[in-house]
């Protein structure tokens, strides 16, 4: 008896301490994976913002980086090799997967994800609170990095008027001119 425990503590042992031989074929460093919220918006995330975006895309064409609220970076490992972006669910959001091809090793790519919003949680947004993201980067189905965001969102009644990017002259949300704010995004309660 003490034998037969003694042998399935050492087998126990054994497994937990094997990893079936595989090692990451991928450096985290190398691959260099990032993922970041639009900066113009300060970490803060306008539900009212998100709502009228969705369809800016499909309507008006342009760039997609023209309309991005998020972007992930990441430099190719490997000749056609095979990217997965994983985003989780949060109170805001279901899970989001987009895939591409990085054509050329040592090429960096970026792409713009747009994540599945849970348009009915934002259009009832009446608080201000905070969600945080976790962007999870697959290269041929292996995982190599993941990186988490924190946001805050704001009242879906907060609704953004104009951006300022850089210095520039503010860029307006509707069609009549407004003041120069003073900061970088400027909201204003209510529809």
């Amino acid at each position: 008896m003490m034998r037969r425990c003694l042998l399935t503590v050492c087998v126990v042992l054994l497994l937990a301490g094997c990893d079936g031989g595989r090692t990451k074929q991928y450096n985290p460093s190398l691959v260099n994976f990032t993922a970041i919220y639009n900066p113009m918006f300060e970490g803060q995330l306008y539900p009212s913002l998100v709502m009228g975006m969705a369809n800016l895309e499909e309507a008006y064409g342009g760039e997609p980086s023209d309309n991005a609220l998020f972007a992930v970076s990441v430099t190719s490992p490997a000749n056609n090799a095979i990217l997965r972006v994983t985003i989780d669910s949060s109170n805001l959001n279901y899970v989001t997967i987009f895939q591409e091809e990085l054509p050329r090793r040592g090429q960096r790519y970026t792409f713009y994800p747009t994540l599945r919003w849970k348009y009915d949680k934002l259009y009832r947004t009446r608080q201000q609170g905070a969600i945080d993201l976790s962007f999870t980067c697959y290269i041929n189905d292996e995982e190599v990095d993941v990186k988490n965001m924190h946001l805050h969102y704001r009242s879906v009644n907060d609704c953004l008027l104009s951006i300022r990017d850089n210095g520039s002259p503010p860029m307006s949300t509707r069609s009549t001119p407004i003041p120069t704010p003073s900061s970088r995004a400027c909201c204003s309660r209510g529809w």
